[in-house]
């Protein structure tokens, strides 16, 4: 009877032990897990070169390395442009917090520069978003960002200091920028740089909508015309919508909350535009957060 009650004992430990290292186990992606392959030599209408592959993946390495030691994590990314897998993940393991980068997903139709780069801070979201962290069946505070979340960290942190210091308005200018854009990033914004960088951004977000939606067989999102769907529950599970995904990388983009504000494990809103301070515009999007009352 002792032995047995020993090896109950044992046995509960040891399953204890391995769900307490989540690191082999959760593997964050961008997308939807697919088997698409979409290899160096083929042909699509990606907007997105072997180049600038390689400078978003080795700049944003250079920017946010010394944020993630600040966060506790030693960050790895490793970029393969010749793979391709149409996705991108991250995860955490005894070497470091990786982030892995496929050719196959900057292949894909339609992707764009601000698109791509929107990926990666995605993944970086995972790691040092903040609130409110993915849930699942076997965990129910796992170390990642939400999906939704790492989407509005994507636009409202990280994509604004990569842009930072770019040609912005001029690019702008050779852009044909969809009114409700227009209006907005004028509405949060008072200077044109900023204005310039906030429309890239939410144009990132509008990319990418496009790319998910042609992953998951779903309608075209636009900006133009975000989801009406309130969540009475924050999704913290799994992926929203893609028109959802849309409305959250540009409300990310009106955030202005300023980007070196480091979000926070134990505070929701510390860095981010919350209804609760009264912000309109740039607030985490209802088809997916649900705010607290």
């Amino acid at each position: 009877m002792r032995y047995g009650i020993i090896t109950i004992i044992v046995s509960a430990l040891l399953a204890t032990a391995t769900y307490a290292q989540p690191n082999t186990e959760i593997f964050p992606t961008f997308a939807p897990e697919n088997d698409l392959y979409i290899g160096p030599n083929e042909k699509t209408r990606t907007l997105v070169t072997e180049d600038d592959f390689n400078w978003i993946a080795d700049t944003l390495g250079e920017l946010y390395r010394p944020i993630f030691e600040a966060s506790g994590g030693k960050l790895i990314i490793k970029a393969n442009w010749d793979d391709g897998k149409v996705n991108a993940y991250t995860k955490r393991s005894t070497a470091g917090w990786e982030v892995h980068l496929f050719g196959g997903l900057a292949r894909v139709d339609d992707m764009t520069v601000e698109g791509f780069a929107s990926v990666v801070c995605h993944e970086f979201g995972h790691q040092i978003g903040g609130l409110p962290k993915k849930t699942s069946w076997f965990s129910k505070a796992s170390w990642p960002a939400a999906e939704g979340q790492s989407d509005y960290f994507a636009t409202s942190k990280c994509l604004k200091r990569l842009l930072v210091g770019q040609p912005n308005i001029e690019i702008v200018k050779t852009i044909d920028v969809p009114a409700t854009v227009a209006e907005q990033c004028s509405e949060v914004y008072d200077h044109e740089e900023d204005q310039a960088i906030c429309i890239r951004s939410a144009l990132a977000g509008e990319a990418l909508g496009k790319v998910l939606a042609s992953l998951t067989g779903s309608d075209a999102p636009s900006v133009e015309t975000p989801s009406t769907v309130v969540v009475s529950k924050t999704n913290t599970g799994g992926y929203p919508s893609a028109q959802c995904r849309v409305d959250t990388y540009f409300q990310g983009a009106l955030c202005d909350q300023p980007y070196s504000i480091k979000p926070s494990n134990k505070d929701i809103h510390q860095g981010y535009c919350a209804r609760v301070n009264g912000y309109s515009h740039g607030a985490r999007p209802l088809c997916w957060f649900a705010p607290r009352k």
